[in-house]
């Protein structure tokens, strides 16, 4: 039986300990790739959520900017199927109790429960494996899980991203 180039590196790096990510992409069970809310918006730069990130002053109104809406739906595919470790905070959208079955991660405090809620390129819905037991409300988390691209709109807001969640790690 003839094997080919690809079916050999496929094999090859099966057995090596990696995984098929959700996107059909492989994972490997490296140290996941950390990012910044930064990374998640390409040509971000100029925009008002930026300026708020950057301790700058921001006019009640300029949130809701036509030119941060078009930045803002604007998504990158560069860490699609990458296994990756964001830091945020939660919003749960389902919960048992006091333990958080799926959730939105917002880059700063308070996001999502003031309107208008951060642009889709801020927002990543995740889906965990494990619930994960809430401490405290704002509590600042690490996500790490498989990134995709995922286009979503949840009771709250519209959603970029998404992570499939294996932990959640406190960020302290």
């Amino acid at each position: 039986m003839t094997q080919t180039r690809r079916d050999f590196l496929i094999a090859t790096t099966l057995s090596a300990g990696s995984v098929l990510s959700p996107a059909g992409v492989l994972a490997l069970d490296a140290e996941p790739t950390q990012l910044s809310w930064k990374d998640l918006a390409p040509g971000a730069e100029t925009t008002v959520v930026q300026r708020l990130r950057n301790g700058g002053i921001v006019q009640h109104g300029e949130l809701s900017e036509p030119v941060d809406a078009e930045k803002g739906a604007q998504l990158t595919t560069k860490y699609n199927g990458l296994r990756v470790r964001l830091p945020g905070y939660l919003v749960p959208l389902k919960f048992e109790e006091n333990k958080v079955l799926s959730a939105l991660l917002v880059p700063y405090v308070g996001a999502c429960i003031h309107v208008p809620p951060p642009p889709p390129n801020q927002l990543v819905l995740l889906t965990l494996e494990t619930p994960y037991e809430l401490e405290a409300l704002f509590e600042p988390v690490w996500a790490i899980g498989v990134f995709s691209l995922n286009k979503a709109e949840t009771q709250l807001a519209k959603v970029g991203y998404a992570i499939t969640t294996e932990e959640i790690q406190s960020f302290n």
